[in-house]
């Protein structure tokens, strides 16, 4: 689901026509380098991934620049600001529910924003007399505030749907596939995606008993090391058990039976274990597989100052990228 979800935010925010228009996705992939960053999100999910969430994560922090009045990274807020003291820890929650919860709708949900409605109409003071003048294309939307609104709206559901997949919840992951399943629905090439999660959902509120409900729901993760948070989906861990499947399938060569590849695919969780306990007793030493990853923190940083520039959020009619 995860990589449908990101061929719907690819197919939303993604336009190759825009490579010069600042503060897209298209333009900041030509601006930063990242040329593994493809359309089909077969060929390069991991490269799509790690860009969509450094864009993401660069439009929370213009908006909570905006929200708080704040000219640049450095300086500090002018307005919404919090009370130099607190006088107990029910005033700091009150406080921070109020601002985050209006934050929220005001930059994500976009409720109430006029920037939002279609206006067929702008008055115009001439003379100290205010003149309505018709449009004659009947809508003043801000394209540049919608596209920011629908970053934040996208981004943080697929960022909140990664969190779900590792630490899974079954209170939070209903409700954020009730909202997944809208969107999903509304692309016509997706909706078979919604359906599904309909299913789930009937299952889990109306077929299935409580126990059930939960089983059910769980067991559509695996945790692989046995922490907090080092869960993956089922069906992951099912292309890593095919995986070694199809290596243990290669080395037998001549002995491949279907008696021999029965046998030694039921057996491969014993023979992981007696080579691992095998290296240890023989001091084998194991390389390491894993690559250091290369932080984003630049990248991030070029973003947002290039939307620094553009002010997404500062309402303007008529405005659209070129």
């Amino acid at each position: 689901m995860l990589m449908n979800f990101q061929a719907m935010m690819i197919k939303h925010l993604y336009n190759e026509d825009s490579r010069i228009d600042i503060g897209t996705l298209s333009c900041e992939k030509t601006r930063l380098g990242r040329t593994q960053v493809n359309e089909d999100v077969k060929l390069a999910y991991d490269a799509n991934k790690d860009f969509i969430l450094s864009f993401t994560d660069a439009y929370i922090v213009e908006a909570l620049m905006h929200y708080f009045g704040m000219s640049d990274l450095n300086s500090t807020p002018c307005i919404n600001c919090p009370p130099a003291e607190w006088p107990n820890n029910t005033a700091r929650t009150t406080w921070i529910d109020k601002h985050i919860g209006s934050l929220v709708e005001k930059y994500v949900l976009a409720g109430g924003m006029e920037a939002l409605q279609p206006k067929s109409s702008q008055n115009l003071i001439v003379d100290g007399i205010v003149v309505s003048i018709e449009l004659s294309n009947g809508t003043m939307l801000d394209v540049v505030l919608n596209y920011g609104h629908k970053v934040l709206e996208l981004g943080l559901l697929y960022k909140a749907l990664l969190d779900l997949c590792k630490l899974p919840d079954r209170d939070r992951g209903l409700r954020l596939l009730k909202l997944t399943m809208m969107y999903l629905k509304a692309s016509n090439n997706l909706s078979k995606y919604a359906y599904e999660i309909m299913r789930l959902l009937v299952h889990q509120f109306c077929i299935l008993s409580e126990k059930e409900a939960h089983e059910e729901f769980y067991g559509l993760f695996v945790n692989t090391h046995g922490k907090l948070d080092s869960h993956i989906p089922v069906d992951l861990q099912m292309v890593y058990i095919v995986k070694s499947v199809k290596k243990s399938i290669k080395h037998m060569y001549s002995n491949q039976t279907e008696k021999n590849i029965s046998r030694r695919s039921g057996s491969l969780s014993g023979i992981n274990e007696i080579s691992q306990n095998f290296d240890k007793c023989t001091n084998v030493l194991v390389r390491a597989d894993k690559h250091s990853v290369v932080s984003s923190l630049d990248d991030e940083l070029t973003i947002i100052k290039d939307l620094q520039t553009v002010k997404p959020f500062d309402h303007n009619d008529g405005r659209h990228h070129p």
